[in-house]
């Protein structure tokens, strides 16, 4: 039986020779592909997604060194061998969920990518070898992320340890690449130089501070509060958002989509039954805008009978929008945002594992606006108990003071500016 072999072609739009030189982005996810071919014509390839295929190696890409970023999970990957050490580039390597042993023989390969910061090797066998994430944090020393978490400072401190360990007792070998991007003579000359300027500065600061003190006779004695006005205001006030029991422009264009779900005859108008429905599916957040009327499908028909001049039991699509903010509306409840949240993450997951960005970013989108709504009637800033009892929130400065022979010889004030009560009149703020 024949091999199902990639064709990148169907992708493009237009097929012709220079479509294929211009393609950044290759999605064929989820195409059954067995090998990988016909990519000769794809010269500035950067981002290939070939997720959920039966692909066993990474073969007949030579061509597409330029590729930054290469999705392959849910694959029959064996072996690294092939295209993959020509990606000088790369920078995100996903293969989780693969048939990838031999540790060590992996990382041979992959500590010459040295641009890698995102790596995901998570479902393989090779995964479950001793001091597995210790190894490939130590042999990529550029790595940012790794099997979907965050590679710190003082992980990476602890693996080189360890590692260091485990090699003196002849437990480990591994291949530690120089870090990218070492500084040249020239750059650690120019970063040199601009250490020199920076003490050269406050250097010449110090110096006019203290020319200040001896010629005008200021005397710098302790840092005080500065008044700042203490009213906390509520992010919905800051941003100008519109409040929770009332619905905002951008609210109103999401519902819209669902009043014209039940306008399939386009007539831009619902008789009340469908109204009924729309206001149903509103109620269970079809609208992804986090918000339900308080009142009851039952209470809001009734009220848009009011609406009805003409009698004819149709309400059009700008009598419901103008209209809308006419009954009261209330945030859903937290568990149920919540889970709605997770739900829609899960989902952008899935689609951005499948290739679709513009779908996953959409629902990633929706997501972080249902959780922005817990923080649209809280306070910018929670003040603790001991600064909500006092008249002014503060910040600090520094006061000069003149000294009393000078004041009295005539000295006169070069900067004025209004004053906490606890400075005296002789003071100059900095």
């Amino acid at each position: 039986m024949a091999e199902t072999i990639s064709n990148p072609w169907n992708i493009l739009p237009i097929k012709n020779a220079k479509s294929a030189r211009n393609c950044a982005e290759v999605h064929l996810s989820d195409s059954g592909i067995e090998v990988l071919g016909n990519f000769e014509s794809f010269p500035n390839l950067e981002v290939a997604w070939l997720n959920n295929n039966k692909i066993r190696e990474i073969t007949n890409l030579d061509t597409c060194f330029r590729i930054k970023h290469f999705y392959i999970e849910n694959n029959c990957l064996t072996t690294l061998e092939g295209s993959l050490k020509k990606f000088k580039f790369l920078q995100t390597f996903l293969a989780g969920n693969n048939n990838l042993r031999g540790l060590d023989k992996a990382l041979k390969i992959l500590s010459k990518l040295t641009c890698i910061e995102r790596l995901n090797l998570y479902g393989n066998p090779c995964a479950e070898e001793p001091y597995y994430r210790q190894k490939v944090i130590v042999a990529l020393p550029n790595l940012k992320i790794f099997d979907r978490h965050e590679v710190n400072y003082l992980e990476r401190k602890r693996s080189e340890q360890i590692i260091a360990k485990l090699q003196e007792t002849g437990g480990a070998k591994v291949t530690k690449v120089p870090k990218r991007f070492e500084p040249s003579a020239g750059e650690k000359d120019l970063e040199r130089e601009v250490k020199e300027i920076k003490n050269r500065t406050m250097k010449q600061k110090e110096e006019e501070e203290k020319k200040m003190v001896t010629q005008f006779g200021w005397e710098k004695y302790k840092e005080v509060a500065a008044p700042i006005a203490s009213k906390v205001k509520n992010t919905s006030q800051y941003f100008g958002l519109c409040p929770e029991n009332r619905i905002s422009e951008w609210e109103k264009n999401e519902i819209k989509k669902v009043f014209w779900n039940y306008d399939k005859d386009k007539s831009g108008y619902l008789d009340f039954d469908e109204m009924s429905q729309v206001l149903r599916d509103i109620k269970e957040n079809k609208a992804g805008i986090g918000k339900v009327p308080v009142d009851d499908i039952g209470t809001i028909i009734d009220f848009m009978r009011t609406w009805d001049r003409n009698n004819d039991s149709k309400i059009q699509w700008r009598e419901f929008r103008d209209g809308m903010n006419s009954f009261k509306w209330k945030l859903c409840d937290d568990d149920f945002l919540k889970q709605e949240i997770k739900s829609l993450y899960a989902k952008a997951k899935k689609e951005e594992m499948n290739g679709r960005a513009d779908s996953a970013k959409q629902l990633a989108m929706m997501a972080l606006r249902l959780e922005g709504l817990d923080t649209r009637t809280k306070p910018i800033l929670k003040e603790p108990e001991e600064i909500r009892k006092m008249k002014f929130k503060t910040d600090t400065f520094f006061v000069y003071s003149f000294k009393e022979s000078l004041r009295d010889a005539g000295a006169k004030t070069i900067f004025n500016s209004s004053k906490p009560l606890e400075l005296h009149s002789s003071s100059l703020i900095i």
